[in-house]
């Protein structure tokens, strides 16, 4: 199945969990965002949260940075 998806400005971080949780479920195989910015506060949250979503063999497509 394929799914690609994204999140508008002002999506919380819990709906981004939410979005990691479906890449591991295999519910998403493709996630779009805007930045690297998007996956955490700081660049260590950030890496862990894209390491999940690679690990469950999904691709991640950066507009920008």
């Amino acid at each position: 199945m394929f799914l690609l998806t994204f999140a508008k400005t002002g999506t919380t971080k819990s709906d981004f969990k939410i979005k990691i949780k479906e890449c591991e479920r295999e519910n998403i195989d493709i996630l779009l965002t805007k930045s690297f910015n998007r996956f955490g506060h700081d660049a260590k949250e950030g890496l862990e949260a894209i390491r999940k979503i690679r690990m469950a063999g999904k691709r991640i497509i950066f507009e920008k940075n």
